[in-house]
């Protein structure tokens, strides 16, 4: 019965694709392209300095970190000796970038002026995602076979772990509350997660879909999109209950899903090539507004909504070098 509701389900998303308007400028327009020459393999997550218009690229195929100058639209500098870095943030109170290792389990604390290692801390194996809890000011690392890693950034310590049943991929902090909400693709299943009680209080489940990496919260309506690979999707929850509220049909191989609240829209970056963009509607469900090809490959993004801007990383392809394209959002 599954795999006759993911027929239908598959059918509806290539009809959706199709129906897309391919790059509407209305919708989205590329700004520039910042060539990464010598950048090999897979990309993974980015993080960004508002301040100096510093974007930083994890290259996690090439064991470096790539620095970008979104402003002049080059390089700075690319920052090696990485072990199969995967996860990423940028820290502006201290000025402090942090990487995680998937290879060794280290999260490699990097001063963000001279860009020297000031210390690596071990984590666990596998340490993937990055976040920071603005409430408390704790680093919250996944990794391993089920495991979130609290860090004290002052002390540059594990202060606790939160078990979890199987490996973590994108979880989301929320905002001034006390719940984590984590993808747990190994169960199928989205984990909530109690700061306080540093244990988890509830697991929901996403319906027919399966593979659920990316995720996006947003906190004024309290609802979860959980981007899905099989099949190609966004599953919308309800955050208080974990009710499904709908099943959005987008491109293939989805990595990152931003909801820019601004102009209430969805942008899933897909790894078949393409970015799917979904609008709300006052009733408050979604259609596929726009489809923006960038290259097979590119399922990395950020949003940056406080300066319109979202950007795509694009790996080596052939001739082609890896690059950062970077996009202006339109339609205010």
């Amino acid at each position: 019965m599954r795999s006759i509701v993911f027929s239908f389900i598959i059918l509806g998303s290539v009809f959706a694709a199709s129906m897309a308007r391919p790059g509407n400028p209305e919708v989205i327009r590329l700004k520039s392209t910042i060539a990464l020459p010598g950048v090999v393999g897979r990309i993974d997550h980015m993080t960004v300095d508002r301040r100096s218009d510093r974007l930083f690229v994890v290259a996690l195929g090439n064991n470096t970190v790539e620095v970008v100058d979104m402003k002049l639209g080059n390089r700075i500098k690319s920052l090696p000796g990485f072990n199969e870095p995967q996860g990423v943030l940028y820290v502006e109170k201290s000025n402090r970038l942090y990487v995680a290792n998937g290879g060794n389990g280290n999260l490699d604390v990097i001063d963000g002026s001279s860009y020297k290692r000031i210390t690596s801390i071990p984590v666990g194996d596998d340490a993937d995602n990055v976040r920071l809890d603005t409430s408390s000011g704790i680093i919250f690392v996944a990794f391993g076979e089920g495991g979130l890693a609290a860090i004290d950034p002052g002390l540059n310590n594990v202060q606790y772990t939160i078990v979890l049943p199987a490996h973590p991929e994108a979880f989301v902090i929320e905002p001034g509350g006390s719940r984590i909400f984590v993808n747990v693709p190994g169960k199928e299943k989205v984990f909530v997660v109690d700061k306080g009680k540093r244990a988890i209080i509830d697991s929901w489940a996403i319906g027919e879909a399966s593979s659920n990496f990316p995720m996006a919260y947003e906190p004024a309506k309290n609802r979860l999109f959980v981007g899905c690979r099989n099949p190609a999707a966004i599953v919308m929850l309800e955050a208080k209950s974990g009710k499904l509220l709908n099943t959005l049909m987008i491109g293939g191989d989805v990595d990152d899903v931003f909801f820019d609240a601004k102009r209430r829209r969805l942008l899933a970056s897909c790894g078949e090539g393409l970015v799917s963009i979904l609008s709300e509607n006052p009733a408050g469900t979604f259609s596929i507004e726009a489809t923006v090809a960038t290259r097979r490959g590119g399922r990395t993004a950020l949003l940056i909504p406080d300066q319109d801007k979202y950007v795509v990383a694009v790996p080596k392809n052939g001739n082609a070098d890896a690059e950062i394209r970077l996009f202006s959002l339109a339609g205010d």
